[in-house]
């Protein structure tokens, strides 16, 4: 499940990533490849917007139509929008600027819009970056940790027999899972408990199996140098399956001569 988790958040972020790569080289484009002209504002109109978030809560804006003349002289109209101040009606016949598409006049965009379009994006891909990597850390650093801890424990670790103190089943995020505590001696005499989470989804025993298979031998890898570094065997990345030898059947004992 773990494992699971992690994929499906490297599998989203870089999706997210693709996204906004694509944004911004449109974005870059209109900037660098397309033409910069001046427009005239025809119409301005005042226009209520409800903010997308809340419908309860809305401002004014005002929406333009402009036009404007191309390096061969057809004329063009546009679509744009601006903040309301004092007025729609003092924005007409002001000049604006704007930037077309040589091939297409008729996709057209304000200057002042594509300015703040990509100061929208730079902020939207910096907190996407920041919720990245702290939801990476998040997942994926107890992994790292866990596959650190037991690698360390299968080189230095001591084994030791356990007994299982204590169990109980719990849920979390709506699946099942048995919780252990297990009691075991170190080579000082001190003895420690160590806790251990099993999935038990798919599972309709409520874990009756694991608490059996644990009682009748219950192993604990703890590391000497590090009192606090311990884990419940068989552990839960480094797993050694336990494979039956076949079986082999005895040959016949040769019957030797029998002398006269």
């Amino acid at each position: 499940m773990r494992l699971a988790g992690i994929a499906l958040i490297l599998t989203i972020f870089p999706v997210i990533g693709i996204a906004f790569l694509a944004v911004y080289l449109s974005l870059h484009h209109w900037k660098t490849q397309e033409q910069v002209t001046n427009a005239i504002i025809e119409q301005a109109l005042p226009v209520e917007e409800h903010d997308a978030n809340n419908r309860k809560r809305s401002h004014w804006i005002c929406v333009l139509n402009y036009s404007f003349t191309t390096l061969n002289g057809a004329t063009f109209h546009g679509e744009g929008r601006t903040q309301l101040i004092n007025g729609c009606q003092e924005e007409i016949g002001k000049i604006i600027s704007i930037r077309y598409r040589l091939k297409n006049p008729e996709q057209n965009i304000q200057s002042s819009s594509l300015a703040a379009s990509g100061q929208q994006l730079t902020f939207m891909a910096f907190f996407v970056t920041i919720l990245a990597g702290f939801t990476i850390l998040r997942s994926a650093g107890p992994y790292w940790w866990l596959l650190w801890k037991e690698r360390r424990l299968l080189m230095r670790g001591v084994p030791t027999a356990g007994t299982i103190s204590e169990s109980c089943l719990l849920r979390r995020r709506g699946l099942p899972y048995l919780k252990i505590w297990c009691r075991y001696s170190r080579q000082d005499g001190c003895t420690r408990t160590i806790q251990r989470t099993f999935s038990l989804f798919g599972q309709t025993d409520q874990g009756t199996r694991i608490l059996q298979k644990l009682q009748t031998n219950t192993t604990v890898l703890y590391d000497p140098a590090n009192p606090w570094s311990a884990a419940l065997y068989p552990l839960e990345i480094f797993k050694i399956q336990e494979i039956a030898l076949p079986h082999q059947t005895p040959m016949p004992a040769k019957e030797g001569n029998s002398g006269p």
